[in-house]
């Protein structure tokens, strides 16, 4: 899948830092609480996106954090290890470059 926006989420320290980036602009950086409000947030900006959207996300939560973020239409999910990438921005270009 073709995705114009990757979205990345680094889950530490109580906190989902989560970057926005779309072909051809400059990133967006946000955090949400790493509880439920900020999930249902970050599900609320993802299902607003009508083109495909490629989400990796890293750290202690990041495999129960994937699995919350799967279901949605035309969008792919990665759980990336934390000795690849550690902050969000370098994730959300990792994500880019992934086939």
């Amino acid at each position: 899948m073709t995705s114009e926006v990757c979205f990345s989420i680094v889950s530490r320290d109580g906190l989902l830092a989560a970057t926005a980036q779309q072909a051809g602009c400059g990133p967006a950086e946000m955090n949400f609480p790493a509880n439920a409000m900020g999930l249902e947030v970050i599900k609320v900006i993802l299902d607003d996106y009508d083109n495909p959207v490629r989400v990796a996300v890293t750290g202690p939560g990041a495999v129960g954090l994937g699995l919350a973020l799967q279901d949605g239409p035309r969008r792919e999910v990665f759980i990336v290890s934390s000795t690849i990438v550690d902050s969000s921005e370098a994730l959300a270009q990792y994500a880019r470059r992934m086939p």
